[in-house]
């Protein structure tokens, strides 16, 4: 297969519908579906016995039921979000179909033929980043890292006495305010501060319809990422079946190039994420920067247990199989062998900082956990490395974002050589790393 690019992505059947739909061009199919599969079918499906039922394994209890792929994971209404004008609307469900029409057809050839066309890799490509952003887990995480993402920016705003203060005189002199003197505008900034360190003060997100949006849009940057810069794999199982889980893919990273980042598709090149497609296909990308190629292999069955646990590993609740004995045998295999079980680790935020050459406090607490002790930023198109924070290790993200931003005033007034309790107006050098950015 030559190399794709990003002429032939934009080419792709899948992409052009999409495109022709967000122009009004094409309208989006209209779907009435009550029961949302947050697992599509098409891999469901793939996993069931003779019987056509999936067999459900419960991770915290070890329980096995008997599923139809109708009912197995789906949620009733969890694509159901409010229109502009406040209406629910099936849309994203709707979205999701448009795409999984063209992926069943996608795989369907890719495994009878055993390679990937430039348009089906791109729906696929697709299909696999969608995959990634609307399971529960995604966004619950999701919405969890808005949350943390506001607790950093509001801390940040609100640890400036100075700074707060005169965009309340600005708020008051525009008639947005009511008016207060210099103490009450200080008493008002510690209460909200309070507030925002304790979560009185929150995002508010009925039903959840911004974080859908911004995981769509995430979604649809990633994939084009994975149609130009990885490398697949089509492992076909020997001996042994693959599982399914709730959450549908899992990624194995053995080179994250922070111990505290979040594993990810692209999170180093070492990155690896398997997405089982049925009892004896999965599918395997890795990052490759400069090339895209595309293998068929046939796994023994100790490289399938070896999928299977990271697949179980990754599971929110419960992993799906063709036979009781099959994921039962997996649970059991995960109890007696956990070093072997790849579980996702959590996301962290971090905040960059400019560096004073004479403070080495952050640098050396990084190394005594160690940390690499800075970061590099190349957001001014060279290299400079930063000192850092990050929520969890050094503190909740209202406790960084307040941190960080009086560091980076007192270092800026530093350099400028002012005294550090002079009262400047303007920001200072943070910079709010999210937890995906560090990959390469």
């Amino acid at each position: 297969m030559s190399r794709p690019d990003a002429r032939a992505f934009a080419e792709s059947p899948v992409v052009k519908q999409l495109i022709a739909i967000g122009k009004g061009d094409a309208s989006l199919p209209k779907s009435d579906a009550r029961n949302h599969h947050y697992i599509p079918q098409l891999l469901l499906r793939g996993f069931t016995g003779d019987d056509k039922l999936l067999r459900r394994l419960n991770k915290s209890t070890g329980k096995v039921d008997k599923v139809g792929v109708p009912s197995a994971a789906s949620q009733d209404g969890f694509y159901t979000f409010d229109d502009a004008d406040g209406l629910p609307t099936n849309d994203v469900e709707a979205y999701f179909g448009v795409i999984e029409n063209h992926a069943a057809r996608a795989l369907r050839r890719m495994e009878r033929k055993g390679e990937l066309s430039h348009a089906d890799r791109a729906t696929i490509s697709i299909f696999l980043a969608m995959l990634w952003v609307r399971t529960p887990s995604a966004r619950e995480q999701g919405e969890a890292l808005s949350q943390e993402v506001f607790k950093l920016s509001a801390a940040s705003f609100y640890a400036d006495p100075g700074e707060f203060r005169r965009s309340y005189r600005k708020r008051e002199a525009a008639g947005e305010a009511g008016p207060k003197n210099d103490k009450e505008v200080e008493e008002f900034r510690l209460e909200v501060m309070d507030a925002v360190q304790t979560g009185g003060v929150k995002i508010h997100d009925p039903g959840g319809s911004n974080v859908m949006s911004i995981l769509l849009e995430s979604a649809l940057e990633s994939a084009e990422r994975l149609y130009l810069h990885s490398s697949w794999g089509l492992m076909r199982a020997g001996q042994g079946e693959f599982v399914m889980s709730d959450r549908a893919q899992a990624v194995f990273d053995p080179d994250r190039p922070f111990p505290w980042v979040m594993d990810a598709p692209f999170s180093s090149l070492k990155s690896q994420t398997t997405t089982p497609i049925s009892s004896g296909l999965c599918l395997i990308v890795v990052p490759a920067p400069d090339r895209a190629h595309f293998e068929v292999k046939t796994i023994t069955g100790e490289e399938v247990d070896e999928v299977n646990f990271r697949t179980y590993g990754w599971a929110g609740r419960s992993i799906f199989g063709s036979s009781t004995e099959l994921i039962s045998k997996i649970s059991e295999m995960a109890k007696e062998e956990p070093d072997r079980v790849k579980e996702p680790r959590p996301f962290r935020n971090a905040i960059m900082i400019e560096r004073d050459f004479d403070d080495e406090r952050l640098a050396d607490a990084h190394r005594e956990r160690g940390w690499p002790p800075f970061m590099t930023d190349w957001s001014q198109g060279f290299a400079r490395r930063m000192d850092y924070m990050v929520v969890g290790p050094d503190g909740d993200s209202a406790e960084v974002g307040a941190t960080t931003s009086e560091l980076a005033k007192r270092r800026a007034l530093k350099a400028a050589g002012l005294p550090p309790d002079s009262d400047v107006e303007g920001t200072f050098g943070t910079q709010h790393v999210h937890p995906l950015d560090l990959s390469p």
